[in-house]
């Protein structure tokens, strides 16, 4: 998937906490991580969440007007997967860093915001702050 298709994917609807904190994680990574690795690091949460948090990112992706030639599941779009003694390992994809470079406001939301930070502000009725739409 090219760079400038995430980046409408990215800026359709608002981004959830979740998924900027799934961003957050993997974008700093310096080794793949599995999914109880990332649920842990964003906000010490179980791999179930992060499914759901993937399920809804799968959804963003699918429910985009003219992203086609999807991968199943569609966050692969996003993700590299590698599968390393029964567990799979995610890293972000170069395409999804690029997208996010690409998104000032959501580049500092990245660099400057923790994930507790990330669920605060939307937890106390900021949700309009993670909209990075056009």
């Amino acid at each position: 998937m090219r760079t400038r298709e995430i980046v409408r994917i990215l800026r359709r609807i608002p981004l959830s906490p979740g998924q900027l904190s799934l961003f957050k994680v993997l974008y700093y990574a310096d080794q793949p991580l599995t999914l109880n690795s990332l649920a842990y690091m964003m906000r010490r949460g179980h791999s179930d969440q992060l499914r759901g948090i993937l399920g809804a990112l799968t959804n963003r992706i699918a429910w985009t007007e003219g992203v086609e030639d999807l991968p199943q599941p569609a966050y692969l779009a996003f993700f590299d997967v590698e599968v390393i003694n029964g567990l799979e390992h995610f890293t972000m994809r170069p395409e999804l860093r690029a997208a996010i470079n690409q998104i000032a406001k959501l580049r500092r939301v990245i660099e400057n915001f923790t994930v507790d930070e990330i669920y605060r502000r939307y937890d106390h009725g900021k949700a309009y702050w993670l909209d990075v739409g056009p």
